[in-house]
């Protein structure tokens, strides 16, 4: 799978969501992240020089996400009360 000109090395799906580690040999900042609602439309690139940091930045991602996910729920959940 390719995101632009950067193929996917890793790729995480969480229901609808999908993020995505990629590398692109050619590329200035070869590592880069991104960001799908379930489909080919990934989004918020981040571009890194350094295979690590580009990997801790896919953790951090899904990291967030996860958070985030529990916060929304914990809020519906009060609201619901």
């Amino acid at each position: 799978m390719m995101i632009g000109d950067y193929q996917i090395i890793r790729l995480e799906q969480l229901g609808d969501v999908n993020f995505a580690l990629g590398f692109n040999k050619n590329a200035v900042e070869p590592y880069g992240t991104w960001q799908s609602k379930g489909d080919d439309n990934y989004f918020w690139g981040h571009y890194f020089g350094d295979k690590d940091m580009a990997t801790a930045d896919f953790y951090k991602r899904i990291s967030h996400y996860h958070r985030n996910k529990a916060e929304n729920k914990k809020l519906k959940d009060e609201n619901e009360r």
